[in-house]
């Protein structure tokens, strides 16, 4: 028996695509979404950033109040004990640059109006030195220390015992870091003020230790961005 081929034709609709309505709602919310995720991304970043700011401004602070502290601990120190009493050998130039070492720890000045309220603080910073033998048979001779002590010609130093403090300028000829010997001979030098006296006050002897005489100005003023900023000065060196 034969039977004819026929068509088979489906009821159900398929759907061939979307339509442009869908598409666009697509479109508005896939839109709404990216908005919003740049939107969280931007306020994440502002928040990031002014973290960011605020744990450098606080590492700034600790980073200034720690040297501020050290200085401030020194200031008057001059070796062995706070009683000592200071001469200082170097020469009075009228300027007050280095005279004022034995006038006092902590000084200051109030600016007033636009000018900076200034701190300053001298003392005497520890080298790690001692004075050893052949000792001083006099108060000219020179001193000694062990080689390779972090000293240098032209450093403005103090040799201190528990009786006696000199501030002093360190000359030639020899290089104290390998002969161990520092002279405090008067005459004209090429960094610092230079010695008004080749005597110091005593003989010194093995009780006696070598520091660094440091003056420091601690002030505001603006720094390369316009800005207001702590800045600290040594006596010989710029501010930084």
């Amino acid at each position: 028996m034969n039977r004819k081929a026929g068509k088979h034709f489906s009821n159900s609709s398929r759907q061939q695509g979307l339509s442009l309505v869908e598409l666009m709602v697509a479109i508005t919310i896939g839109l709404l979404l990216i908005a919003g995720t740049v939107q969280i991304f931007l306020s994440s970043k502002q928040t990031y950033r002014m973290s960011e700011a605020n744990s450098r401004l606080q590492e700034n602070g600790r980073f200034a109040t720690e040297f501020l502290a050290q200085d401030i601990r020194m200031a008057g120190f001059w070796g062995c004990s706070n009683n000592v009493a200071v001469e200082s050998d170097l020469v009075d130039d009228g300027t007050g640059t280095y005279d004022g070492f034995t006038e006092g720890g902590i000084d200051g000045t109030n600016g007033g109006g636009t000018a900076s309220d200034t701190i300053v603080l001298r003392g005497a910073y520890s080298t790690g030195c001692s004075v050893v033998a052949p000792f001083m048979n006099l108060p000219s001779s020179a001193l000694h220390l062990n080689v390779g002590c972090p000293v240098d010609v032209f450093d403005i130093l103090v040799v201190s015992d528990c009786s006696g403090a000199d501030i002093f300028e360190t000359t030639g000829p020899q290089d104290p870091t390998t002969s161990g010997t520092i002279n405090h001979n008067t005459g004209n030098v090429a960094i610092g003020p230079g010695n008004a006296t080749g005597d110091l006050s005593k003989v010194y002897a093995g009780d006696a230790s070598i520091y660094r005489a440091a003056e420091y100005t601690y002030f505001i003023q603006a720094n390369p961005n316009n800005e207001p900023a702590l800045y600290r000065t040594e006596i010989g060196s710029a501010a930084a």
